[in-house]
C-alpha cells in the first residue's frame, strides 16, 4: 500500500481532486448520505417533532458536503483537524460554520451536552487505533442526554480483500470491525439502537462483491427487487457499516 509521509500536503491535493474536491457529494458519497438521512428521518426527527434548533455536528467534516445537506435540519457546525480540508469547505460552502479542530478541542472549550446529533461520516477509520475510545467518549460527552450520533465507516471485516485490489490509502488507515464498532461504542455508555451497511454496486473487492456488481445481478435486481437473496446478498456485500446511537436520558 502507498503511504504518504506529509499529511497536510496529501490533504491539500485531496481536497482539490475533481472526485473529492467538488460542492457537491460524490456518487459514493450519495449512497452514504442517503442512508444517513434516512437514519435522520426516523430518529432524530421523530423523536425532536417541531422543536426548533436542533443543533448538529459534522465531525470530521472534510470539505462539507455533508455539512451542507445536514443544515436542513437545524444549526449546523462543521469541523475537522485537516486545516486544508476547512479551507475548502470555507471556499465551497461560505454561509455555513467550519472550524478547525477536533472533539476533544471542542470539549477543552467548554461544549460538553451541547449538540441534539452528532455525524460522523468516514473518519474513524483515519484515528489510530488507541485514540478511538477517546473520540467515541468525546462524541459521548459532546451530546445533550438523549442526543443521537450516526457513523458511517468501511467494514473492517474486508480490510484484507480491499487492500488486495486498492493499493492507495489515506495517511492512517486502520479499519474498525462492526462487532468491534459496536463494543466499543456500548464501553463508552451508548446504547446501540440501529445498524445497516452500504452497498456500492460498482466496487468489487472480492468474489461475492465480483457477483454482486455484474451486470447480470443488476438486471435480476430490475427484475426481482424484493428478493430476499437478492438483498442478503447486497447486504453480505456492503463495504460500510452505518451505526446509529444515542446518548441516554
Amino acid at each position: 500500500m502507498l503511504k504518504y509521509q506529509d499529511p497536510e500536503a496529501y490533504y491539500e491535493n485531496y481536497w482539490q481532486s475533481s472526485f473529492f474536491g467538488s460542492k457537491e457529494p460524490n456518487k459514493d458519497e450519495q449512497y452514504r448520505g442517503n442512508i444517513i438521512l434516512r437514519f435522520i428521518e426516523k430518529y432524530v426527527v421523530s423523536s425532536k417533532g417541531d422543536e426548533p434548533g436542533i443543533k448538529i455536528l459534522d465531525l470530521g467534516c472534510g470539505r462539507g458536503w455533508l455539512t451542507n445537506v445536514l443544515a436542513r435540519y437545524g444549526n449546523v457546525i462543521g469541523i475537522d483537524p485537516v486545516r486544508a480540508a476547512i479551507m475548502r469547505a470555507r471556499e465551497l460552502h461560505p454561509s455555513l460554520s467550519f472550524h478547525n479542530g477536533t472533539a476533544e478541542d471542542m470539549l477543552l472549550k467548554g461544549g460538553a451536552c451541547q449538540f441534539d446529533l452528532i455525524v460522523s461520516s468516514e473518519v474513524i477509520e483515519h484515528v489510530v487505533d488507541d485514540q478511538k475510545k477517546n473520540m467515541m467518549s468525546s462524541i459521548y460527552s459532546l451530546l445533550k442526554a438523549g442526543g443521537f450520533a450516526i457513523l458511517t465507516t468501511p467494514r473492517g471485516e474486508v480490510w484484507n480483500d480491499w487492500k488486495r485490489v486498492y493499493t492507495k490509502e489515506q495517511p492512517v488507515e486502520q479499519w474498525i470491525t462492526e462487532s468491534n464498532l459496536e463494543e466499543l461504542c456500548r464501553s463508552v455508555g451508548f446504547r446501540v439502537i440501529d445498524k445497516d451497511r452500504i452497498f456500492i454496486p460498482w466496487v468489487s473487492f472480492n468474489l461475492m462483491t465480483r457477483i454482486a456488481t455484474s451486470r447480470v445481478f443488476r438486471r435480476l435486481m430490475r427484475y426481482f427487487p424484493r428478493s430476499r437473496m437478492l438483498s442478503w446478498l447486497r447486504y453480505h456485500c456492503g463495504l460500510y457499516q452505518v451505526i446509529v446511537l444515542k446518548r441516554p436520558l
